[in-house]
Formats: structure tokens, sequence, C-alpha cells
């Protein structure tokens, strides 16, 4: 969660989206934080009807841990843009396999 800290009894901060009609998702959280040899990111998974089910994460651009972190892969940065309200728009467009 924002400190660090999963919550692996009560699943906090997990749900299941589907997209609209053209593809789109969109779903409010938290800004995760860093724990021990990690840099911040969300896990994912995305899967289109009746085909494969891809996991991943999607990392925060900026974060000095990015360079540190094995399993940090660029390709799967957030773009993020400031709302201009105190809160911020992460998006990433999957390109995931089809039946």
């Amino acid at each position: 969660m924002a400190n660090g800290a999963y919550d692996n009894t009560g699943y906090t901060l997990r749900s299941h989206q589907y997209t609209d009609a053209n593809g789109y998702y969109a779903l409010a959280t938290i800004l995760p934080g860093i724990y021990p040899a990690r840099t911040e990111h969300n896990h994912v998974k995305v899967q289109a009807p009746n085909s494969t089910l891809v996991t991943t994460q999607l990392f925060f651009p900026g974060v000095s841990l990015n360079a540190r972190d094995g399993i940090y892969d660029s390709s799967l940065l957030l773009n993020i843009t400031d709302n201009g309200d105190g809160t911020l728009k992460g998006t990433f467009n999957f390109v995931v396999p089809t039946a």
C-alpha cells in the first residue's frame, strides 16, 4: 500500500476491471509505496476474451529506484500527467493477444 506493505490477508486495493466497447478502462488507486529491493509499481493482469492471461507490472517515471530494480522495464512505464487538482492520471496502452 502507500507505506510499501502488502495486504495479503484482506487484499485491499485489488480489483477487477473491464474495458468499455472501445477497449478503454479506468481505475482509481493510491501511489504504491516502496518496499525492500523494489521500486514503486502496480501489478496487473490483462486478458482479452478467451485468450492468454498476461501478468506484468507497471512502473512510475522519475523514481530513483527504477534503475536498481532487477525487474524494472522501461517499456512498462506509465505516462503520468497532473490533473491540476492534487491528483495524477497515469495511462498505459496494453496490446494483448486475441483468440
